[in-house]
């Protein structure tokens, strides 16, 4: 999750539960060293016509100081190390705000909590979800400090070498959130065998049950081998983290997030790639479907080559 550098920025708004961002500062700051930059974008504000010595621009402004006045003091306030952190209030496009400033402060890391919305993820949450260039943390409201951290890979995606590539993304940022917060990790990966329920039931198939049993007995197989050859290059690690390993049978979309209810997994590692596995598709097919439904953080990782749309 981090690098050498320690930079991480946080988007924030008037609205935001401050404690809970300040409880997984404090915990990366009680580890290493962190710079932070707090990000919150405001609308630009309108002229009052009934102030005639006030333009719209001396109003964004004023609103601007009072902000940066008030995240300074709710960093104060929550005990972080204010001189590692600097606040930036700007006007314009959220994601493209976020992206630059990621960019030009060589960011490793962007944080925030997620909006409060009934079974669904907000457009402001999936637009930085997808376009933000660096691993995209976002904090699941009310939830408590990371413990338990799940890092899930996908074995069977359709381009091999976009999956290997990604696959080794993730268990690096996983691997390095687990040693700065002295955490084990298990890393999981779901299988199934591909139209295994018409294979089953669909009567116009001539396939015994042996048959079908053999199938998914060599379907698991394969994927534990697979899953086994990559894993074991992470087991004696230089971090001292003790890893795991968990194969679960079904489909990822309802797989997931019911592994995450019975293992109390705080903090979710996921790649944002397309099933499809095409480049220019981010999120994609399972990350945007289980978001709404898990009941953990989520720590998105982009594959390798991705461009920012900014």
């Amino acid at each position: 999750m981090m690098e050498e550098n320690n930079k991480v920025l946080v988007v924030v708004h008037e609205d935001v539960d401050f404690s809970l961002i300040a409880a997984n500062l404090n915990q990366l700051q009680s580890q290493q060293a962190v710079d932070v930059f707090f990000i919150d974008v405001l609308k630009p504000a309108r002229k009052n016509k009934w102030l005639k010595q006030a333009s719209s621009s001396q109003i964004t402004e004023a609103k601007i100081q009072a902000r940066e006045q008030q995240i300074t003091a709710l960093v104060s306030f929550h005990g972080l190390d204010s001189e590692r952190c600097k606040c930036s209030v700007l006007t314009g496009n959220l994601a493209q705000e976020v992206v630059r400033l990621t960019i030009k402060e060589e960011i490793n890391l962007v944080l925030k909590v997620a909006d409060h919305t009934d079974n669904k993820t907000s457009g402001r949450d999936l637009n930085l979800l997808r376009k933000c260039p660096k691993p995209f943390l976002l904090l699941k409201p009310f939830t408590k400090p990371i413990q338990n951290i799940v890092a899930s890979i996908d074995i069977e995606e359709d381009d091999e070498q976009l999956d290997h590539d990604l696959n080794r993304r993730i268990i690096d940022a996983a691997m390095n959130t687990s040693r700065i917060m002295n955490k084990r990790l298990e890393i999981m990966s779901c299988w199934q065998l591909e139209n295994e329920s018409d294979l089953r039931d669909n009567p116009f198939f001539k396939i015994t049950e042996d048959e079908l049993n053999k199938a998914l007995l060599d379907a698991q197989n394969h994927t534990t081998q697979q899953m086994v050859n990559l894993v074991d290059e992470y087991k004696n690690n230089d971090g001292g983290v003790s890893i795991s390993m968990a194969l679960v049978k079904g489909d990822a979309e309802k797989t997931i997030p019911q592994f995450v209810i019975d293992n109390k997994v705080d903090l979710l590692v996921m790649g944002t790639v397309a099933k499809a596995g095409l480049r220019g598709l981010l999120v994609g097919n399972t990350a945007e479907a289980i978001l709404p439904a898990l009941e953990c953080s989520i720590l998105a990782v982009k594959p390798l080559g991705f461009k920012t749309p900014y």
